[in-house]
């Protein structure tokens, strides 16, 4: 939680789900993401973040499901995209 509040400080985020399966606690998703960076960020897990940039992104995300809440969540970067194609 404290990494995705620190990402939120810094960028706005977008999210399309495009293919979703569900597996008992397994959950899968193919997330399209947009991060609009509004306030320098030099701590990513991609790459730093000046204001004004904006970073897109398809991932692969399987996540792990424990009393219907996330137990552990993993990303796998499938696609970057052109910063020019942001539709949000």
């Amino acid at each position: 939680m404290a990494s995705y509040k620190a990402l939120h400080d810094h960028v706005r985020e977008f999210l399309e789900i495009h293919d979703f399966m569900v597996d008992g606690n397994l959950l899968f998703a193919e997330l399209y993401t947009e991060f609009h960076c509004f306030k320098d960020y030099s701590t990513t897990s991609f790459q730093p973040l000046k204001k004004g940039d904006v970073i897109i992104m398809t991932n692969w995300v399987p996540y792990n499901m424990e009393n219907e809440k996330m137990k552990r969540i993993r990303i796998a970067h499938f696609r970057m995209h052109d910063p020019k194609e942001a539709k949000f």
